[in-house]
């Protein structure tokens, strides 16, 4: 049996499909299985797909067209090997990825989850940056810190860690879109465990520009509301509790001030009537409970007052979205 699983979830993959497929067949250590979700491409990925002759890919169709979060959750339902990864169709692995991740795994058999250093790149390939520095191993605690503190990058593609515990936490949950989602999956596998780091960049994650620019802002909303759900139900975990309690409200505050900025893009019937006022009263309650800090406040910056007195009226609303489109500047950085 081969050791490892990488588990390839794609819809309509274009060109990109053919690269990371590539790369993953391309591994100096042979002794893994491609696993493709393929959700009903209709751009010629499926047929391409089904062209390739390498015994090591393994195609699971959908019989109907899924959401993002059903194609990923068939992850569950597939046979996979002792150790397994999820790669997003755009991006690529370094030829020594699963060398390096089995010398990882074989010096740290105790850990629950495995990562190495990778570099980011944009659209066509070209290297954006590294990514922040990661210390060799993390407790579960200093992990979830500091990707709450943001001091360290965090993605869906990468991490390598038991099959059978994902299994256990019933595979990646289901928030809108899977928007925070890779967040929750790795912190519920860390607090099993301890994080193993390798130093060698073995991966490229592909950052597209337009990427947040695109995001819908209810469901970003509401993949937040779901995520600081999550967060309250980690902080019952005794170890976990005070990370958690120090670092998430600045989080929350982050992206509600993201969610706001793009709100303020879209009128009101488009984004179901939610307004920033009411996003920021939400994610300042959660923020409240989570710091146990009843004056905590995500409004005391000169970007949010302003995005609260742009919203609050709707010849206000409609100036800044004519400003936007003229100028196509962001408002909140």
């Amino acid at each position: 049996m081969n050791k490892f699983s990488v588990i390839l979830p794609v819809h309509n993959g274009g060109e990109y499909i053919k690269e990371c497929v590539a790369s993953v067949l391309s591994q100096t250590l042979q002794n893994f299985d491609l696993l493709i979700l393929d959700n009903k491409s209709s751009d010629g990925t499926s047929e391409w797909l089904a062209s390739l002759k390498d015994t090591r890919i393994k195609i699971f169709p959908s019989v109907k067209p899924l959401t993002i979060e059903d194609n990923w959750n068939r992850a569950l339902d597939i046979p996979k090997n002792k150790f397994m990864t999820l790669i997003g169709h755009d991006d690529v692995l370094m030829p020594q990825y699963l060398e390096v991740m089995n010398l990882l795994i074989d010096a740290n058999k105790d850990a629950s989850l495995y990562q190495t250093h990778f570099i980011f790149i944009d659209a066509k390939g070209n290297k954006i940056r590294d990514c922040l520095r990661m210390n060799s191993i993390m407790e579960n605690s200093e992990f979830i810190g500091k990707a709450l503190q943001r001091t360290i990058d965090i993605n869906g593609t990468g991490f390598m860690f038991r099959s059978d515990l994902y299994n256990t936490l019933n595979g990646i949950p289901s928030f809108p879109k899977l928007m925070f989602a890779d967040y929750a999956l790795w912190f519920s596998i860390a607090q099993k465990g301890s994080v193993a780091v390798a130093e060698t960049p073995a991966f490229k994650y592909r950052l597209h520009q337009n990427t947040s620019q695109m995001a819908d802002p209810v469901i970003y909303y509401k993949a937040l509301k779901e995520f600081t759900s999550f967060l309250k139900q980690l902080m019952n975990d005794p170890d976990l509790q005070v990370g958690i309690k120090e670092n998430a409200p600045a989080f929350i505050a982050h992206f509600c001030k993201s969610i706001c900025h793009k709100m303020l893009r879209y009128p009101l019937p488009e984004r179901d009537g939610i307004t920033v006022s009411q996003t920021v009263a939400a994610f300042e309650k959660e923020c409240k409970q989570i710091s146990g800090n009843p004056s905590y406040s995500i409004t005391n910056n000169v970007e949010m007052k302003a995005a609260l007195l742009i919203d609050s009226s709707k010849p206000m609303r409609y100036l800044f979205r004519k400003f936007r489109q003229l100028y196509n500047k962001p408002f909140l950085k």
